[in-house]
């Protein structure tokens, strides 16, 4: 089971609330839709009263991410009756890899018994939200262990990682060209 349906007690990590109208306090926000939130400020944060914003992670409906993944590799001109092979399966492909979390900078989440559709993370959205606008929203479920760790270790490991120089693209060339030539016979 990913949601817990425990809706007692204050806003904890991983509490999913609804409705947050995300424009009112994020004006370079696109719309000013209602959309479910999740909590990923630390819990010990939040018992000791250490903060005055919740950092918060968007949860939009994976539909939006399948329109904005078409048109990303279709362009304006989606035909859905008459898309090549080739294209589903760019689409099919990026579409797997998020639901199946093999994306780092993705974050799925089924509808089960709580939402009506799919929703999806970017951890490239989050925001941080005054805490006072949360006693308006209603708590509606929350992440389940080990769920509710698994998002934050994805969302730590996405927003902390270590950036370093690639390796040059001659290098990756002449490591594997090296490891090919190991295979053939020496003259």
């Amino acid at each position: 089971m990913i949601y817990k349906k425990s809706l007692n007690g204050p806003i904890d990590q991983g509490d999913i609330l609804y409705p947050v109208r995300i424009k009112s306090h994020i004006p370079w926000w696109i719309d000013d839709s209602d959309y479910p939130v999740v909590i990923l400020t630390p819990t010990c944060d939040i018992a000791q009263e250490k903060v005055e914003y919740h950092r918060i992670a968007i949860l939009l409906p994976f539909p939006f991410f399948f329109l904005n993944t078409c048109n990303e590799i279709l362009g304006e001109e989606i035909d859905f009756p008459n898309l090549s092979k080739n294209n589903k399966d760019k689409i099919r492909n990026k579409l797997d890899r998020a639901i199946r979390n093999a994306w780092p900078r993705y974050h799925f989440l089924p509808k089960e018994d709580v939402f009506t559709i799919d929703r999806i993370i970017d951890f490239e959205v989050i925001a941080s939200l005054p805490i006072e606008i949360f006693s308006h929203n209603l708590k509606i479920a929350g992440l389940a262990s080990p769920y509710n760790e698994e998002l934050i270790h994805r969302y730590s490991h996405h927003t902390m990682r270590i950036g370093t120089d690639d390796i040059p693209k001659e290098t990756v060339n002449k490591i594997i060209d090296d490891c090919f030539s190991l295979l053939s016979p020496s003259s």
